[in-house]
């Protein structure tokens, strides 16, 4: 079975950290997202497309390091395509079923019984829904009583939501669904295709456990606490940890770290060769080769590589880009450092 990651997007809701990476290779307990969104597929599709359109050297520079039994290949969109557009622009590999994922999702979900649920439901597709909290920032569908989808509506506005299901983001869909979509033209399958397809089949399978749509940074750290509750506290070798350094778990800490004193955790993930002097840091993530002085405090905050924190530093709900450097004593709340 074939399958379509959709990558196009140019994550401007994750700047500055996209600055210098597609959103598919932000880290989420040290590994790209990437990574997870190809697990799903592991053993299940023979060959693997990422739509994408951003950064595309860095991203193939990625998967040439990655060992899978699929073949994965990039499809090259000059422009956004939309998710309706960027499977169409590969629609000389889809000539039987097709699974279809965005990118930037994170869950509990198995494809194994997605793909039973489709194949026994028929009709043009199937798509994943999950019961969210905030079902007006996603498409929300309404089921009869035999999974069939008999509503959906891309982002309603709060007061005209009818359903807590919302769309997860992966497809399981009949090839001729891409003789809907027009070539080259940017189209959202989501609010122009699924509602014109509702008289022919499409069903909902609802999923429990956890998801997360890693578009912002409110979620991408609460992508990184779900990973952290679901999968436990992870320690690689070759760290150094004075022992003054408290650990508060779940926590996922990467080679050749440096601590000598204060409070680590609870979810908080730390990349490789980052040193950290007298510190509390908490609800945070810390990529590659972050220095932390003394005396800093730094709380449900995104640290980008090769960052320098100075002694007496306060971080609150901040983002800061690859390669800047927080003056000492500096007190920030709810900032974007490096934005362009």
């Amino acid at each position: 079975m074939k399958a379509v990651i959709l990558a196009g997007g140019m994550g401007t809701r994750l700047y500055p950290l996209t600055y210098t990476r597609p959103k598919t290779l932000i880290p989420l307990l040290n590994r790209p997202m990437a990574r997870y969104t190809l697990d799903y597929f592991a053993g299940r599709s023979d060959e693997v497309v990422f739509a994408a359109c951003h950064m595309i050297d860095e991203l193939r520079s990625f998967l040439e390091t990655v060992e899978t039994d699929a073949k994965v290949d990039i499809a090259v969109e000059e422009t956004p395509l939309g998710t309706g557009g960027a499977v169409k622009n590969v629609e000389g590999m889809l000539d039987e079923p097709f699974l279809v994922l965005n990118g930037d999702i994170i869950s509990s979900f198995r494809v194994d019984d997605f793909i039973s649920f489709a194949e026994k439901k028929g009709g043009m597709g199937s798509i994943a829904l999950f019961p969210s909290g905030h079902p007006e920032d996603y498409g929300v569908v309404e089921l009869d009583d035999d999974q069939r989808i008999i509503r959906f509506v891309e982002k309603p506005a709060p007061d005209q939501v009818f359903s807590n299901l919302v769309n997860a983001g992966m497809y399981y869909l009949q090839p001729e669904i891409l003789d809907r979509i027009e070539r080259g033209k940017k189209i959202s399958m989501e609010a122009e295709v699924f509602p014109l397809l509702l008289d022919e089949g499409l069903f909902g399978y609802t999923f429990e456990g956890y998801w997360t749509d890693v578009g912002k940074f409110s979620t991408y750290l609460e992508a990184n606490r779900t990973l952290l509750q679901e999968e436990g506290s992870r320690f690689e070798d070759g760290s150094d940890l004075n022992e003054e350094v408290q650990i508060v778990h779940p926590i996922c800490i990467g080679p050749r770290l440096s601590a000598s004193s204060g409070i680590l955790g609870p979810n908080v993930s730390i990349g490789k060769d980052c040193a950290i002097g007298s510190a509390r840091i908490d609800n945070s993530v810390l990529l590659d080769k972050v220095k932390v002085g003394e005396d800093v405090t730094i709380s449900n905050s995104v640290l980008g590589e090769d960052v320098q924190i100075e002694d007496g530093c306060r971080l609150q709900d901040c983002v800061v880009a690859d390669s800047e450097r927080i003056l000492e004593g500096s007190v920030l709340t709810n900032e974007k450092v490096g934005m362009r």
